[in-house]
């Protein structure tokens, strides 16, 4: 159940990283410098524009985590309500919403560049 559980959040959550850098990187190149836009104003379009993604992306990443071969445990009703057996989903959450945290800082101070010049006028 861990593994089940904590690869599709994984895989999404480095898309999900990904997109809203991406996104927020190019809103503030292209779009803030022209519409004079703050940095948060672009982040939290690149953090809409991600979020929009990431809901068709949803299926994508589970196809992609069911075709590397992970065992998909077939439990009854019955077990999936037994307290291991959440513990074990409950810690996979955890797990990933650590990796999401690393995986954003690690893609902040990868992808830093220079800031995007802004018109000034003379």
């Amino acid at each position: 159940m861990f593994f089940h559980n904590l690869v599709p959040f994984i895989g999404f959550g480095f898309f999900d990283n990904l997109l809203m850098i991406l996104a927020g990187d190019l809103i503030e190149t292209q779009i803030g410098a022209t519409m004079h836009l703050s940095v948060m104003a672009c982040a939290a379009l690149g953090n809409t524009i991600s979020d929009v993604c990431g809901i068709g992306l949803a299926g994508y990443v589970e196809v992609i985590a069911l075709r590397m071969g992970l065992p998909v445990p077939d439990l009854p009703q019955a077990q999936l309500n037994h307290t291991r057996v959440r513990e074990d989903i409950n810690l996979s959450w955890d797990l990933r919403n650590y990796t999401h945290l690393y995986a954003n800082y690690v893609f902040r101070h990868v992808y830093r560049k220079q800031p995007a010049k802004r018109w000034e006028s003379s």
